[in-house]
């Protein structure tokens, strides 16, 4: 896959269709990719679209009024990235930390949204698509955070 960067300083949020709620959840700040517990991969053959589904590290400081009342101590994401023009999958593991570089590219002359994980977990993305959309927010209780891997999301 040959691409070249976007000029700028564009964050990841910034490339991410219907983001204002996590956006306003964080008080406006970003929410780090990095060294995250990835879930759920997912192609679908329609769009053709990649599913990410993962926790974020940090927790916001206001959370909805729901979560509080159940605890909650964990927020986990989907990001779907569509239509997808290519995309390179390697390795599987039961639990994948990986850091998500989320980035503007050009491919061929156009601008485009590349999806890649890196870092400690053998499960390595690099995919190309027109946009990203957050599908879902949701939040979950993860007993012992952050010293045990979680082994339980919510579905």
């Amino acid at each position: 896959m040959s691409t070249s960067s976007s000029p700028g300083d564009m964050n990841w949020i910034e490339l991410v269709e219907n983001s204002d709620s996590l956006t306003k959840m964080y008080g406006g700040k970003v929410p780090s990719l990095l060294e995250l517990n990835l879930h759920e991969i997912e192609l679908h053959r329609d769009g053709p679209t990649l599913k990410l589904r993962f926790n974020l590290n940090s927790f916001p400081e206001n959370p909805p009024i729901k979560w509080t009342m159940e605890n909650c101590n964990t927020v986990q994401i989907e990001l779907e990235l569509r239509p997808v023009a290519d995309a390179t999958i390697n390795g599987i593991h039961n639990i994948s930390v990986v850091d998500i570089d989320i980035s503007p590219v050009t491919l061929n002359d156009v601008d485009v949204i590349r999806v890649r994980t890196t870092g400690k977990s053998t499960s390595q993305i690099d995919a190309i698509g027109e946009r990203i959309h957050l599908s879902k927010v949701s939040a979950y209780y993860i007993q012992n955070k952050p010293s045990e891997p979680d082994q339980h999301s919510p579905d």
